[in-house]
């Protein structure tokens, strides 16, 4: 079908309409409007493009099809204006979804049911190729209404430890409990860790007087880290807590009540605010929690949630390391190869993580905080590995009184294969492949890990600088990790531009990983 137009309404008409009309919908002011800068700058949705489009075609009283707007040829209002002006036919091919290899765009399938929909003659129900067309187009228009992430805060422990003045410490925990470990192998792995330095909320001086309160004193600890986190958060969005419609926390810690109940006492959240406290997925708790936000905001496009991932990993140097380590001194005898492995992950534990805080806003399509520029949560995916669950983990020994993190000497072999089966599938499902991601956020379980994912994938030696540096700084964060490169991402000299796409990626117990891709 073809529908003409006449150019009843003049060049100058028509772009001045469609400046109006965009600045309007997308809460811009019309002088920062360029007629020459691509329409998806603006944060141009297929909603809104629809609608921009409907009421554009009754202002010129002519029919226009409903993705007008993210026509390829028509990435400008120059380029659209000047085409609306012209006399030449806009022509709506329904073989551009038909016949088309590629997967089609929403903009053709629309298309296609637009000019089908004048020439049908039998009831819509009797159609059923048609039917599916309409649904696939649907569901395809609602994901265009994604979530956003509207501000983060991290927070850390006042005290930071240079790596160096940490091996002396374990050293001297070592000694007072007379285990007799090669000082070159602690110095060796922490080393190779290459972490500068660490925030620590408990110290990480061991006192046995104190290890009894240990855990008590670090789920204190972690709620006023989550207090303050979430706190600056509200202050620097304007929100009050009754704005919040659901409150999400994470963590390793074992606190029941969650830290998120918890912090209900300390800030005025609605006593009937949704709640979902998430344990049980490690150090990849932080992306998890932000996929299943983003299936929440989906069905409710007007409200706003807060996640807040909080992580005290000095909590295993008040006792833990040390009993787990005789432990392991004592059965080494029995079964060498078996507990050097268990010394060695013991090792690799302590020299890696770190503590800190970082609280989350994401925000449904609809709600004010909405805009143009911020990461839009396009969509997500979860992998798990069988028979794994022994790799990764922590557990808590009620024989020994104590936590013990576990991570195996495989899980680098095994991890880029894993997240292949991730990611991949992923970024297929919005047309995409891995050269189109400009923004790698891999959690940095270790820089063997990051080196082996950097290897498989062939990425650009700069491609992980984030995983790189992050944990340089302040080690491995746990759940709160990715969502804290995110922050220093969005602040960062490398922040995204327009269009380009970023991959949230982790990994953790089962062997398990959950991805979240993001577009800008």
């Amino acid at each position: 079908m073809q529908t003409p137009l006449q150019a009843q309404k003049s060049l100058q008409e028509i772009q001045t309409w469609l400046i109006e009309s965009i600045a309007q919908k997308l809460g811009f002011s019309q002088q920062d409007i360029d007629p020459h800068k691509p329409l998806t700058a603006y944060g141009l949705d297929s909603l809104r493009a629809v609608e921009i489009s409907r009421e554009l075609g009754t202002w010129l009283g002519r029919e226009l099809p409903a993705y007008l707007l993210l026509d390829s040829d028509l990435d400008s209002i120059d380029s659209l204006a000047q085409y609306l002006a012209s006399p030449a036919p806009i022509e709506i091919a329904a073989s551009q979804v038909i016949e088309s290899p590629r997967k089609p765009t929403v903009k053709q399938m629309f298309n296609q049911l637009w000019s089908k929909s004048s020439q049908l003659v039998e009831p819509i129900y009797n159609r059923p190729a048609f039917n599916r067309a309409v649904s696939k187009a649907l569901s395809l228009v609602q994901k265009t209404a994604t979530p956003q992430i509207a501000a983060t805060c991290s927070t850390f422990p006042p005290n930071y430890y240079p790596q160096e003045e940490l091996i002396s410490i374990f050293s001297q925990n070592l000694d007072r409990k007379d285990l007799d470990l090669d000082i070159e192998n602690i110095i060796r792995f922490f080393t190779n860790v290459t972490i500068r330095g660490r925030h620590f909320g408990l110290s990480p001086d061991w006192d046995e007087a104190s290890e009894r309160q240990t855990l008590e004193a670090a789920i204190d600890i972690a709620v006023d880290l989550a207090e303050k986190a979430v706190g600056n958060l509200l202050e620097k969005t304007g929100l009050a807590p009754d704005d919040i419609s659901q409150l999400v926390d994470v963590t390793i810690l074992p606190a029941t009540p969650s830290i998120g109940a918890r912090l209900m006492s300390r800030i005025p959240f609605p006593a009937n605010i949704k709640r979902m406290s998430l344990y049980g997925v490690g150090c990849m708790n932080g992306v998890h929690a932000l996929a299943r936000i983003q299936d929440y905001l989906k069905a409710h496009p007007q409200e706003a949630v807060i996640l807040i991932s909080v992580e005290l990993a000095s909590v295993l140097w008040q006792g833990s390391f040390q009993k787990d380590l005789q432990f392991y001194l004592e059965q080494l005898p029995s079964n060498p190869q078996k507990y050097e492995q268990m010394i060695n992950m013991t090792l690799v534990t302590a020299a890696l993580f770190g503590d800190g805080a970082i609280a989350v806003l994401a925000v449904g399509a609809e709600h004010p905080l909405a805009r143009p520029g911020q990461p839009q949560i396009i969509d997500s995916r979860s992998n798990v590995v069988p028979d794994t669950v022994d790799l990764i983990g922590v557990d808590i020994s009620i024989e020994r009184g104590n936590v013990r993190a576990t991570v195996k000497p495989e899980v680098p072999d095994l991890l880029p294969n894993a997240i292949r089966q991730t990611i991949e599938p992923l970024l297929a499902q919005s047309n995409l492949s891995i050269r189109d991601v400009s923004h790698w956020l891999i959690h940095p379980g270790g820089p063997k890990i990051v080196k082996a994912i950097e290897e498989a994938f062939e990425l650009d030696e700069n491609a992980l600088w984030l995983s790189y540096e992050t944990l340089a700084q302040v080690g491995n964060l746990s759940s709160a990790h990715a969502l804290y490169m995110l922050e220093q991402l969005l602040v960062s000299d490398k922040s995204p531009a327009p269009g380009d796409y970023g991959l949230l990626v982790a990994m953790g117990p089962g062997l398990s990983q959950e991805s979240v891709l993001l577009k800008w």
